[in-house]
Order: structure tokens, then C-alpha cells, then sequence
């Protein structure tokens, strides 16, 4: 659990996402794998399908390809249906994360088979979350990419606001937006920073792993080394991405609801009181009533 729930900078949120990421590191790496790796696995072979002459090696944090030749539909259908899986495997990953990750913050335990179970009874409404999401930050960046960057941050906790309030689609995009306009600042550079730092980590190892294993001469090998050098990156980064966001989550309710005051009422709601002793006539001889002792 974090020690205390208080208003943060930052670099404090950040800081915060990197101990609870430590913290449920095993949690997090397990729920991760078992979900990228079959996606990573699925999507190589989409793109070993689409087979194109040349293909260069994509060093990012996704399994999206890059083609220099080849057949043009085939190509563009295998980026469609990568782009696709890989987008809701991250969501789904994201909203495992969300849930470990926040009982973590407030002091409570969450196995991760439960975790994914709950985020198997919301997948509706997170697939249709990601596709509102993916369309309208799509759209906001293609006109003039300023109000793809405001909606990114905008509708950021969105997922924690629908998994953890349990609310839809339509409402939990409405709430993210609430949270995030009273300190837009904040959430810009959580947000951005988060990015930046995945990336970086993305960056990395995909590098390391295509430097180590790239062959020139085989389209196919590319596309198998692409695939397993981004899978290894996801594993690791997404999660993170996912920890810093449900760690902003929790600073903008501190913030905008005092919800760092309604955790320490609750935890005094649940202290339970020292039992009084009565002595004859039922005269008291201990504490007041109801009331644990200081």
C-alpha cells in the first residue's frame, strides 16, 4: 500500500506507479503473459500470412509491422487485424492490472485469478470503452493533433473509473473527464511521462533482442523476431502504463473528493472498539460506548 494518501506531484505519482508496480511485480508479469503471448503468437502469424518480400523490424511497443514491399491489401489487412488484437489485448491487460493494482493502493489483496475473472465479467463494456476510445482519440489526432492529445488525457481513467465504479461505457468516459479537467496539468504529465518512459523501456529491449537476433536475409525470420521482441516489451511495459494511470486515478479523487479522507474514515468506522467493562448496577467502569480508546 502506498504509506499515505495525500495530493501529489508528478514525479510523486510516478514514483508511487514504480512501488506498486515492484510490489505486484509477479501479479502483474503473470496476468500480462498469459494474455500477450497467445496475442503475440496469433499475430505473427497474421503477419507470416500477409508474407511480405522485405519487412522491417519495428522497435516499438506494440506488434505493429512495417512493410516496404509486397502485396498492398494483404499488408494492410494483416496491420488492421494486428492493430486490433493487440489493442484489446492491452486493454484487457490494463483492466487486470487496474484491479490488482488499486487493492494494492489501498492496503487490500486481490488474487490475480480473481483479478481476471473480474475483468472477464466486464469485457463488454471494455471492448466497447477501447473502441470508443481508439475511434475518438483517432479521430482527435488526424484533425490537427492537438484534440487527439487533450482526449488522450482526458478519457486516461476511464478503464479504473469503469472497473472500479462500475459504470459504463458512456458514463465512465463522462467521469474521466470530470476528474482530469480540474487538474488537467497533472494528468498531461503522468500521462506523457508514463508514455515516454514505456517507450524508452519499449525502445530497449526491443532493440537488444532484434540487434541480437535480426537476420538480413529472411523476411520471415524478421516477422518471427519483430513479433517475439515486441511480445517480450509488452509484457513488461504495459502493465507499468496501466499501474501509473490507476496510481493518477486515486490522486485525482484525492484531490477533486477528499477521497484520501474517506479512506481514513473508513478505516476509523472499522477499528473496532475496546469492549467495556460494566460493574454493578450497570455502572461503567471502562470507556464510553462505541468508542476505541486513544
Amino acid at each position: 500500500m502506498i504509506p499515505e494518501l495525500r495530493p501529489r506531484s508528478v514525479g510523486e505519482v510516478l514514483d508511487a506507479a514504480v512501488r506498486l508496480y515492484r510490489a505486484r511485480f509477479r501479479s502483474l508479469l503473470t496476468v500480462s503473459a498469459v494474455v500477450l503471448v497467445p496475442v503475440s503468437l496469433l499475430t505473427m502469424l497474421v503477419l507470416l500470412s500477409a508474407q511480405p518480400d522485405q519487412s522491417a523490424v519495428a522497435v516499438n511497443a506494440s506488434n505493429s509491422p512495417v512493410f516496404d514491399a509486397g502485396d498492398t491489401s494483404a499488408q494492410l489487412g494483416a496491420l488492421i487485424v494486428t492493430l486490433l488484437l493487440s489493442a484489446l489485448a492491452t486493454t484487457f491487460v490494463t483492466a487486470a492490472t487496474t484491479r490488482i493494482v488499486a487493492d494494492a493502493y489501498v492496503g487490500q489483496s486481490t488474487e490475480t485469478r480473481d483479478a481476471a475473472r473480474d475483468t472477464v465479467r466486464r469485457a463488454w463494456p471494455l471492448i466497447g470503452l477501447t473502441i470508443v476510445v481508439t475511434a475518438g482519440t483517432f479521430a482527435g489526432y488526424m484533425f490537427c493533433f492537438i484534440p487527439g492529445v487533450w482526449l488522450h488525457v482526458a478519457w486516461a481513467v476511464a478503464i479504473p473509473v469503469l472497473l472500479l465504479e462500475g459504470v459504463g461505457v458512456f458514463k465512465s468516459l463522462g467521469r474521466s473527464f470530470a476528474l482530469t479537467k480540474a487538474k488537467f496539468w497533472v494528468a498531461f504529465g503522468v500521462v506523457w511521462m508514463a508514455q515516454f518512459l514505456v517507450l524508452a523501456l519499449s525502445f530497449g529491449l526491443s532493440a537488444l533482442f532484434v540487434w541480437v537476433t535480426r537476420t538480413n536475409d529472411n523476411a520471415s525470420a524478421d516477422v518471427i523476431t519483430q513479433s517475439v521482441a515486441n511480445a517480450i516489451s509488452s509484457i513488461f511495459t504495459v502493465p507499468f502504463a496501466a499501474t501509473a494511470i490507476v496510481a493518477l486515478y486515486f490522486d485525482l479523487r484525492i484531490r477533486a473528493e477528499g477521497f484520501d479522507i474517506q479512506m481514513m474514515l473508513r478505516d476509523l468506522d472499522h477499528t473496532p472498539a475496546e469492549p467495556v467493562a460494566v460493574g454493578p448496577a450497570g455502572s461503567s467502569t471502562g470507556h464510553e460506548p462505541g468508542f476505541a480508546p486513544r
